[in-house]
């Protein structure tokens, strides 16, 4: 699995982008989304984690969060990191 992570670069919103600022991820009913997960950890805590640390992270929320068994774990985490990986390049 490779890294998610960037290094010695500076990444900016693009000159055209209407967006005045960012906007907190609604939350749809009682179960967070990975983007709330995501904004919160990275709203609490700027510039302390890389993108690798966040998708450690949110894949350990998750699991909290649906009481996976620790037989599935592994896999899991293997399969979750791969679809994140995947979205990122």
């Amino acid at each position: 699995m490779s890294s998610t992570n960037y290094y010695n670069t500076f990444i900016e919103i693009a000159e055209d982008c209407p967006a005045t600022g960012g906007t907190t991820p609604p939350q749809r009913g009682t179960k967070k989304s990975v983007a709330n997960y995501e904004y919160e950890i990275l709203s609490d805590n700027p510039y302390r984690f890389s993108s690798d640390d966040v998708i450690f992270e949110v894949l350990h929320k998750e699991m909290l969060s649906t009481k996976m068994r620790w037989k599935n774990n592994e896999s899991y985490i293997s399969q979750k990191a791969a679809h994140v990986s995947e979205r990122h390049h």
